[in-house]
């Protein structure tokens, strides 16, 4: 499997799960849905453009994984096991974290496993 195929595959199952929590869950019923859902989304549609554009860049399908883990952590520190009543507060931050941190070290991580196997 290629590594385009790879990211294409990993950023699939985000959007897809992104989507769900911002629309598909059951008791979301918001008039003006697409400002959140955008926000919700915003991070795979970046990598989604990522893989798209620049075919080149390796690490996309690791900051992807990275993204995929902490997005699901996340549903489920929110949405299946809250600890509290701020609990989803995180959901807030998660855009500015997955591209501002998850998405380079992703992209570092892949670089130096690369510079270290040659």
């Amino acid at each position: 499997m290629s590594e385009r195929t790879r990211s294409a595959v990993v950023a699939a199952i985000g959007s897809l799960l992104a989507l769900y929590v911002g629309y598909g869950r059951p008791g979301v019923a918001s008039p003006n849905v697409w400002l959140p859902l955008l926000f919700i989304v915003g991070p795979w549609i970046v990598i989604d453009a990522l893989i798209i554009c620049f075919s080149r860049l390796k690490g996309l399908w690791v900051s992807a994984l990275f993204m995929l883990v902490y997005e699901v952590l996340l549903y489920y520190a929110v949405f299946v096991n809250p600890q509290g009543s701020t609990a989803g507060v995180e959901y807030v931050l998660k855009p500015a974290l997955q591209l501002l941190v998850l998405l380079p070290l992703g992209i570092g991580v892949s670089w130096v496993a690369r510079r270290r196997s040659t």
